[in-house]
């Protein structure tokens, strides 16, 4: 227990003082090559449409629309069941998207 605990303060110590700088806001176009038309990354493991939660389907319906893709959220709902959009984990592609965030060309 007693390592785990020094661990854990060790961890917290660098986290504390580390100076983060930004650096660049680029488009998720520019920052993963292999990120293409009609895919989106999503937070965790690899799923499929239909066993998708109901807020991670709205948010890719979201993007859907916001990109383009579809003119309305229904037709969003459609695109996305037909298998014409292509889901990924963020962490295929060294990204990373909180709960429900989306990664899209544009993002």
């Amino acid at each position: 227990m007693k390592l785990i605990e020094d661990a854990n303060k060790e961890a917290l110590e660098r986290i504390l003082s580390a100076d983060p700088v930004l650096i660049d806001v680029v488009p998720a176009r520019e920052a993963i090559p292999e990120l293409k038309e009609r895919m989106i990354l999503h937070a965790g493991p690899p799923i499929t449409w239909g066993r998708m939660c109901g807020p991670m389907q709205g948010a890719i319906a979201g993007i859907i629309v916001f990109e383009g893709w579809a003119d309305n959220l229904d037709a969003a709902f459609k695109l996305a069941a037909s298998g014409a959009v292509e889901f990924h984990p963020n962490h295929h592609f060294n990204a990373v998207g909180p709960m429900t965030g989306m990664t899209t060309l544009s993002q």
